[in-house]
């Protein structure tokens, strides 16, 4: 099995009578989880940012400010392909890929000013982008978790006892998701007003680039079986 990045020692460590306790003192982990929020952020602020601003510039309705999410949602289809990527490469140089395109994306969309041809056209292919970086973030950071839970408990046999711990690093993987989906809104809500869109799409796009410490530190390589290292 690949050395497992993130991971503590033995004696280092501490098991819990609380499953989840020991999942949280991966650094693995908690890179991942924190990408995940990241990602949660974006998605839900631009679920909330998106209407209001497409209706401001362009004067669209809620049939039009719903259509353009067309552009978020079928890049979505491509997501067994980025999974097939981050086994073969790993979790961690796919994800990194992701949250780079997301903020570089993100950012961009500042210069979607006016109703013009032009500008519509330029948000529509930044959203496609952007729905394509999500893909490169979900997909590795959700398998790594499930590979994390497996190195840890190759490493020490039994600390999550009998039932194991698939369930509980899923649940964070939720709650993930779910504080995602509390600040997003928050955020929107708070920079909308005073700093308008080019504001709120930089106060979203650049604090994308906050995983990558984490990510290139102790994101996961490409997880092979016991059987491929002989």
């Amino acid at each position: 099995m690949v050395e497992p990045r993130g991971l503590k020692k033995k004696a280092e460590l501490i098991s819990h009578p609380l499953p989840i306790i020991t999942l949280l003192q991966s650094p693995r982990i908690l890179a991942a989880l924190y990408g995940k929020w990241v990602e949660a952020t974006i998605v839900i602020g631009f679920d909330s940012a998106l209407p209001i601003f497409t209706a401001e510039v362009f004067g669209w309705d809620a049939a039009g400010a719903g259509l353009v999410f067309l552009t978020i949602t079928i890049p979505l289809i491509s997501a067994p392909l980025v999974g097939m990527l981050s086994d073969r490469f790993g979790p961690r140089w796919v994800s990194i890929i992701g949250f780079v395109m997301g903020a570089v994306s993100t950012t961009l969309l500042q210069f979607v000013r006016e109703n013009k041809v032009s500008d519509i056209m330029i948000m529509c292919i930044l959203l496609t982008i952007d729905g394509f970086a999500f893909v490169f973030m979900i997909s590795p950071l959700a398998a790594d978790l499930t590979t994390t839970v497996i190195c840890i408990d190759h490493d020490r046999p039994g600390v999550f006892g009998k039932s194991g711990a698939y369930a509980q690093v899923g649940a964070l993987f939720t709650c993930a998701i779910e504080l995602g989906v509390l600040s997003g809104p928050v955020w929107v809500s708070l920079a909308y007003e005073p700093l308008g869109w080019k504001g709120t799409v930089l106060g979203v796009g650049i604090p994308s680039l906050t995983p990558l410490p984490g990510l290139i530190i102790y994101g996961g390589e490409r997880y092979r079986p016991i059987a491929e290292e002989s």
